[in-house]
């Protein structure tokens, strides 16, 4: 009997529901072990750094400048728009932010072996914790959007 695309893909759902429910518990149950790593990875990001958090809002700052200068000397068109720079540091925001949550991500199993080895926790918690510290790497960049867009008496509309 030939199944159609929709009964294929409802029955790999079928069976694919308790797996996932199965990490999602998992995950649940070691909140408090995401909670330390994510503390852990924000800390251990801002401690060699002589300017600490005050980087991560700085550096979308200085990437948008620096795109700024090339694009308006490439499309001078654009640059007299006072929201283009706000399209620029928005899209660089979300692009790091994604950028930093996969490159972070994918080895955090292997950094972690030592962990995943000699304690019983959920394969999951790593990227997750991860994947965390980045988003809360974006609200701190979220600042910076604040900021410019406060400069340039940008209005909801």
């Amino acid at each position: 009997m030939k199944l159609f695309k929709s009964q294929r893909f409802s029955n790999l759902k079928e069976k694919m529901r308790p797996v996932f429910a199965k990490h999602k518990r998992e995950l649940v149950k070691n909140t408090n072990i995401v909670f330390q790593l994510v503390k852990r990875g924000v800390k251990v990001q801002y401690r060699n750094s002589a300017i600490g958090v005050l980087w991560t809002i700085l550096n979308p700052l200085l990437n948008m400048l620096v795109m700024y200068i090339v694009f308006s000397a490439i499309m001078p068109s654009y640059a007299a728009d006072p929201t283009y720079v706000l399209y620029l540091l928005c899209g660089n925001i979300v692009f790091n932010t994604m950028r930093a949550a996969t490159t972070q991500s994918m080895p955090t199993l292997v950094y972690n072996r030592g962990l995943l080895t000699k304690n019983k926790i959920a394969y999951g918690v790593f990227p997750l914790a991860c994947n965390i510290s980045a988003i809360v790497n974006f609200l701190f960049s979220y600042i910076a959007l604040l900021v410019v867009m406060f400069m340039t008496n940008w209005q909801l509309t």
